[in-house]
């Protein structure tokens, strides 16, 4: 049994949300804001990935073969995709705003346009880029 270190820093993004480890599709355990955990891989699962995931998202499969005994690894959440995102949000209403208050056709259609750009955007980050959500690395 292979034994490693997992560490999830202290975020002020994700805070009360606990991210659940998964080696192949078996749930090992979860980690809390700034909690460590020391976790015993077993042999039939040390062929295979450790991913993170929180609700909908999820890390990229990390290689479990790479890490040594007792190796430290660091679990931590994209800055920009949970603590920028959001703020993006707020393009929602201005648009809207300059979509139905201005009399210019022109200004209505690039308004429109960005609206549009905006919201595939974010449907495009919560399903196809759903795996940039948490990173996995070694220390």
């Amino acid at each position: 049994m292979k034994r490693i270190r997992l560490i999830r820093p202290i975020e002020d993004f994700n805070r009360r949300c606990a991210y659940d480890i998964f080696i192949g599709r078996t749930k090992i355990t979860e980690l809390k804001n700034g909690e460590e955990k020391h976790i015993d891989i077993p042999k039939d699962l040390d062929a295979q990935y450790l991913i993170a995931k929180i609700q909908w998202c999820k890390s990229k499969p990390f290689d479990i073969r790479s890490l040594k005994e007792n190796e430290t690894t660091i679990i931590r959440g994209n800055k920009f995709l949970n603590k920028r995102l959001p703020f993006l949000g707020a393009l929602f209403p201005i648009l809207g705003i300059v979509n139905f208050n201005v009399g210019n056709p022109l200004l209505e259609k690039i308004s429109v346009g960005l609206l549009f750009l905006l919201l595939f955007y974010f449907v495009g980050i919560i399903t196809i880029g759903r795996d940039k959500w948490l990173y996995i690395k070694k220390e």
